[in-house]
């Protein structure tokens, strides 16, 4: 790894955003595949698209992070074996399977502890520059939410802005069936069903 990973502000071990390395989503799917909550695999793997994100500040609810990070701990402990033979075909070749696995778990525990502990998820990969702007980021998203330097965590404002923009589709499309005529007969009064 070339770039390094920092979640909320510090330094993780090189390779412990690595998620997709050895087929841990898989495993995780199926691991998941019984839970019958609103948190589930699809999280994780959404998590996974976007943790090695070069100089992107991104973020995820602590709950949803905290059940992903789980779920690869608990992977990576009953599945070290298995783990340890695919690393040795599909990992970056300048660490070790050990060295790689040993990235995935510490970093997987260091990050379970800050999400505890500082009650976010937030992180970049890249230089010390992008670390930077992670901290002033973080520090200006413990302001107060009335102060204008106050920023909102990245994955609720792409929530609202998504939310917005289906929403506006939605509308639309609504607004196309009723003027091409379409009348719901729920919507009609009792002597216009004719």
């Amino acid at each position: 790894m070339n770039e390094n990973f920092y979640f909320n502000g510090e330094l993780m071990p090189s390779g412990a955003q690595a998620w997709h390395w050895a087929g841990l989503l898989p495993l995780a799917r199926k691991e998941m595949q019984e839970w019958d909550e609103a948190i589930g695999s699809q999280d994780l793997w959404l998590l996974a698209t976007r943790i090695d994100h070069s100089g992107v500040i991104e973020s995820e609810d602590v709950r949803v992070f905290e059940l992903s990070l789980q779920t690869l701990l608990l992977i990576l402990i009953r599945k070290k074996s298995l783990l340890l033979r695919r690393l040795k075909n599909q990992g970056p070749h300048s660490l070790n399977p050990e060295e790689q696995w040993s990235a995935l778990f510490s970093g997987a525990l260091r990050m379970l502890h800050r999400v505890r502990s500082d009650g976010l998820a937030v992180w970049t990969c890249g230089s010390e520059i992008d670390r930077l702007k992670l901290v002033e980021f973080l520090h200006r998203h413990r302001l107060p939410l009335k102060h204008p330097d106050h920023l909102e965590l990245p994955h609720i404002q792409q929530r609202h802005d998504e939310y917005l923009r289906r929403r506006q589709w939605m509308e639309a499309e609504l607004h196309s069936c009723f003027t091409a005529g379409w009348k719901p007969e729920c919507l009609l009064p009792k002597g216009d069903l004719q």
